[in-house]
C-alpha cells in the first residue's frame, strides 16, 4: 500500500473519537492493521480495550463509515476485537505478540499434515501477513527437510531466534543442535517432550507477528492436549485422507478440539486423486467420483453434516508436491504459478477471513434453552426455533446416532425418553453448539442445520 493511500485511510481514522478518553482510535492506538488491495478493498483491524467491548458495534460502524468516505475506496471490512488479557497470557513469553494460532493437525501420520502446514504458511505469508511456523513434533520433526535452512538457532539474551526463509519465522526441535553440533528428533518420554516443546514455543522470539501456524505432532493424545491447553489457539484444520475409515480418526481431532474449546474450520483431503499424463481426468483412488457430490468424497460431506463447516479442500497425489518438500523449497515457493500453489493460496485466503470473523466478537451467538417440554434456539434475544427436547435429541448425528458409513439412523424414537432435557449448552467457536442431555448423551450441532423435522 503506498503512503499515500495509507494517509488517506489513517486520517479518515483519526476522525473517529473515543466517548470515554476524546481521543481518535489512532492516536490511543487501536488500529492494529490496515490493508488495500489492487481492487482498493479496504481491511481494517480495530483491536479495543475490555472496558470497551459493549461499544464493539458502535465502533465497527463508525469505522465503516469514516473509511467508506475516502472516495477511491471500492469497499469497506473492519473487524474489531477484543485486547487479550495480559494477566492470562504472562506465561506465552515470546508468543505475546502473535495475533492467532492456526493449528494443523491429523490424528495419525502419513497423511501430509506437515505439507499442508508448510504451504499454507508460506501461502500466508505471499498474501502479505507476517507468519511464524512452529514444528511441534519433537519424535519425528519435518521442517528442518521441509524448508531447508543452514543457520542453527541463536539465543539472543534468554530467548532464541527464529530462522528465517522467504520472510517466514520458524523453528523446530530438528533445528536444535544436540551435542554432536547437528539437529533430529528426541528419544524422551512423553512428559519431558511437553515441557521441551513448552519452553521452545514461548522461548522464541517470534516478534510482532500476524499469524503462527502450529504443525501438530499426530493423534490425540497428552502431547496434543497440552499444547491445546497452554495456547490460545484460534482455530483447528484437520488433514486426512479421503478413505471411509478416515472418518472416525477426523471425529476423534474435531471432538479434541471441541474439548479444548477451539472450532475446526476446515478439512483438508490429501492424496484425494491423480491425473495421469495421459488425460485430464482426475482419478479418485479412494472412492469413484460417483461418490463425490459438490467436489466432496461421502466422508467430507459427512463431516459437514455433523459438524457444520463449509471449508473443505482436496489436494492431489503429486510428485511436485513430495519433491519440493524433499528438496527444502516448500512447492508455493518452487512453483508459485501452479494449480496447488493456487489452491493453498485459496486456503490461506479463507483461513484468514474465518479467523477474523472469529476474532470480531460483535457477532452475536446463538443459544439452545429448556423452555418446559421444548428447547428454543435464541440469537441476539430473539427466538428463531422452537422444537421438542427428545426431537431435536433424535436429531444427533454423531456415530453412536448415525451409522458412520451407511449415514443410517441408528437411534429410534422409542430409545429416547420424552422426557429428556438439556443439561449443558455452549457455542463450540461460530459453528456448533454442545448440548449434554439428561440420559448422558453428548451433541454436537451444526448451527446452520438446526431445523424442525417432521
Amino acid at each position: 500500500m503506498s503512503n499515500v493511500l495509507e494517509q488517506d485511510i489513517l486520517d479518515a481514522l483519526n476522525t473517529v473519537v473515543d466517548p470515554n478518553t476524546g481521543k481518535t482510535v489512532v492516536e490511543l492506538d487501536y488500529v492494529k492493521r490496515v490493508g488495500v488491495d489492487d481492487k482498493r478493498r479496504v481491511e481494517c483491524e480495530l483491536e479495543i480495550p475490555g472496558t470497551a467491548a459493549s461499544m464493539r458495534s458502535q465502533y465497527k460502524m463508525l469505522l465503516e463509515q469514516a473509511i467508506g468516505e475516502v472516495e477511491w475506496i471500492e469497499s469497506v471490512e473492519v473487524f474489531v476485537s477484543i485486547q487479550r488479557d495480559a494477566t492470562m497470557h504472562k506465561n506465552l513469553g515470546g508468543l505475546s505478540k502473535v495475533g492467532a494460532i492456526i493449528a494443523v493437525s491429523s490424528c495419525k501420520g502419513g497423511v501430509g499434515k506437515s505439507s499442508v502446514a508448510v504451504n499454507l504458511a508460506f501461502a500466508l505469508q505471499q498474501s502479505g501477513a507476517r507468519v511464524g511456523l512452529f514444528d511441534a513434533d519433537v519424535y519425528g520433526p519435518s521442517l528442518p527437510t521441509m524448508v531447508h535452512v543452514e543457520d542453527a538457532p541463536v539465543i539472543r539474551g534468554d530467548m532464541v531466534q527464529p530462522l528465517m526463509f522467504e520472510g517466514v519465522r520458524m523453528m523446530s526441535f530438528g533445528f536444535v543442535p544436540n551435542e554432536n553440533g547437528v539437529g533430529g528428533a528426541a528419544v524422551m518420554r512423553g512428559a519431558m517432550v511437553t515441557q521441551v516443546i513448552s519452553q521452545l514455543l514461548t522461548g522464541t522470539n517470534w516478534g510482532a507477528i500476524d499469524y503462527l501456524v502450529l504443525d501438530m505432532p499426530p493423534g490425540t493424545g497428552d502431547i496434543q492436549l497440552t499444547l491445546g491447553q497452554l495456547l490460545p489457539i484460534s482455530a483447528a484444520i484437520i488433514v486426512t485422507t479421503p478413505q471411509e475409515l478416515s472418518f472416525v480418526d477426523v471425529e476423534k481431532g474435531i471432538e479434541m478440539f471441541d474439548k479444548l474449546k477451539v472450532p475446526t474450520i476446515s478439512v483438508v483431503e490429501n492424496m484425494a486423486y491423480f491425473v495421469c499424463d495421459g488425460c485430464d481426468k482426475k482419478h479418485y483412488i479412494f472412492g469413484g467420483s460417483a461418490d463425490r457430490k459438490d467436489g466432496r468424497s461421502a466422508v467430507t460431506r459427512k463431516l459437514v453434516e455433523q459438524f457444520g463447516f463449509d471449508l473443505t479442500y482436496e489436494l492431489p497425489i503429486l510428485p511436485a508436491l513430495a519433491n519440493a518438500g524433499d528438496s527444502g523449497v516448500p512447492l508455493v515457493v518452487r512453483e508459485p504459478k501452479g494449480s496447488v500453489a493456487d489452491l493453498f493460496r485459496t486456503m490461506a485466503a479463507d483461513t484468514v477471513k474465518v479467523v477474523n470473523i472469529l476474532r470480531d466478537q460483535e457477532v452475536a451467538l446463538p443459544v439452545l434453552q429448556q423452555d418446559g417440554e421444548d428447547v428454543i434456539l435464541k440469537t441476539d434475544g430473539v427466538e428463531t426455533l422452537r422444537l421438542k427436547s427428545k426431537d431435536l435429541r433424535l436429531q444427533c448425528r454423531c456415530a453412536n446416532c448415525v451409522d458412520e458409513f451407511t449415514g443410517k439412523t441408528l437411534v429410534k424414537a422409542g430409545g429416547v425418553s420424552d422426557d429428556v432435557r438439556i443439561m449443558e449448552s455452549r457455542p463450540v467457536g461460530r459453528y456448533a453448539i454442545h448440548v449434554g442431555w439428561s440420559d448422558g448423551h453428548i451433541s454436537l450441532f451444526p448451527i446452520g442445520k438446526l431445523s424442525i423435522k417432521s
